[in-house]
């Protein structure tokens, strides 16, 4: 072939040895290219040229393969890095390779599995996210069962999370949700002012003006009821209009039925068929990632509630912390209650700068509250007395007074070590609100 002789020879005048090229763009790029075409159920026969998007791919991962495992050439095509690096390891590069392109065939199936399920849950992602998914959590050892099991997770959270808001929103009254009843609200009054507008230039349509401004006020009076018969209606003339295509095609048979369950599933439960207060799947993978620490999912953009509610809820999250006792976060304190109007103030802030959200709070308080009881326990039964074990069943356990190797932290203290050492993702900066206007501890005697 030209264009390949071409390529090489311009290769081999820059300085790169033949082996090493063949190494590169021969033996590496051909284990990946058939590794990709079984992981994707490509056609397996390589003289099938595969589409650009693939290629790039194929390239994007050989390449990454070839700078971990091939060496330049040093005068003798590269055979003697290879040698001392082979030495070293106590076997073959190439098998070394062979290995990496059997992880690599792992890491794509996965990830095709990955993609299809997140999917199926209602959460897009590209064929390039799920290879970075899946290959972030091989190398993390989190294999396919647990990944699956988190989408599994995440699909119950969602299910159970949509009954209960679809239960709150029907006590409420509510069957379209508020911001459905705004935009509809503010298309309409759009297209009133637009028509006004035109309507200066051009009398004819001022009654177009008056009849969409009759349309306003009906909506007004039962936005709900406007919404979902307008919205029943369009389904039904789908249908009709789906009826009316079999006449000489009786192929379109299929789409009457697609439209009929349409309607039907629309005039069972409205809520359901528009996904109407459906507790969002990027939330629900976000929970359900935290609780199995899986580390894949992004922090889900969540609307936050008004100040007033905010301030109340971290106000209550802060006051489950036990602060009779505060060990050596006394000093960051500095005098101030936990639940000090100005420390919640700081990060309600954060939270309404989208730096957390509310949930990052409760959880982390679950976390300090549970680790402390679990040393508590740990210090009890260090204490035991074998020989007498009903002096340690009838006493209390002083965790002031632990075997070596327990400390005896405060949950103020956990609240500050649990949230430096937690996921970044939900760090909720406690030491950092604490800090502001407390000096350098290196200087306080008591903390040196």
């Amino acid at each position: 072939d030209f264009d390949v002789n071409y390529y090489v020879n311009i290769m081999i005048e820059q300085g790169r040895a033949v082996d090493d090229i063949i190494m590169q763009y021969v033996e590496i790029e051909n284990s990946v290219d058939q590794t990709y075409r079984r992981a994707f159920n490509l056609p397996a026969d390589p003289r099938v040229r595969l589409d650009s998007f693939h290629r790039a791919r194929i390239a994007g991962l050989s390449q990454r393969l070839y700078d971990n495992w091939g060496f330049p050439p040093d005068g003798n095509g590269g055979s003697t890095a290879r040698q001392a690096i082979q030495n070293q390891l106590g076997f073959s590069i190439d098998f070394v390779i062979n290995r990496e392109v059997e992880q690599l065939e792992t890491v794509l199936v996965n990830g095709r599995q990955l993609q299809a399920a997140l999917r199926d849950a209602g959460y897009d992602i590209t064929d390039e996210q799920a290879y970075r998914m899946s290959d972030n959590s091989y190398n993390a050892g989190i294999r396919l069962p647990e990944l699956l099991a988190w989408v599994r997770m995440a699909r119950v959270i969602q299910s159970r999370s949509t009954e209960r808001l679809r239960a709150i929103a029907r006590e409420r009254g509510e069957t379209v949700p508020r911001p459905v009843i705004e935009a509809e609200r503010t298309r309409r009054e759009r297209e009133i002012a637009a028509l006004s507008a035109a309507s200066i230039l051009n009398p004819l349509l001022v009654p177009f003006v008056e009849v969409r401004q009759r349309e306003l006020a009906d909506f007004n009076r039962d936005p709900a009821a406007a919404i979902i018969q307008a919205e029943r209606v369009r389904r039904e003339r789908a249908l009709a209009v789906a009826v009316a295509s079999t006449v000489g095609n009786p192929a379109m048979a299929v789409m009457v039925d697609v439209r009929t369950r349409e309607l039907n599933d629309f005039n069972r439960d409205p809520m359901a068929a528009m996904g109407w207060f459906e507790f969002p799947i990027d939330q629900a993978l976000y929970l359900s990632d935290s609780w199995m620490r899986i580390g894949l999912a992004e922090r889900p953009v969540i609307p936050i509630i008004r100040t007033p509610e905010l301030s109340a809820f971290v106000t209550a999250q802060l006051a489950r912390i036990d602060t009779s006792r505060l060990g050596n976060a006394g000093y960051w304190l500095n005098g101030r209650s936990l639940t000090d109007p100005a420390i919640v103030a700081a990060l309600v802030s954060r939270i309404e700068r989208g730096e957390l959200q509310p949930n990052d709070i409760r959880m982390l308080i679950d976390d300090v509250i549970a680790t402390h009881a679990r040393l508590r326990q740990a210090s009890a039964d260090a204490q035991v007395d074998i020989l007498n074990p009903n002096r340690y069943l009838n006493q209390a356990t002083d965790t002031t007074t632990v075997p070596d190797g327990i400390p005896a932290l405060t949950q103020v203290e956990l609240l500050l070590l649990l949230d430096i050492r937690g996921d970044v993702r939900r760090r909720i900066g406690v030491l950092q609100v604490l800090r502001e206007g407390v000096g350098d501890p290196t200087e306080n005697p008591e903390m040196r």
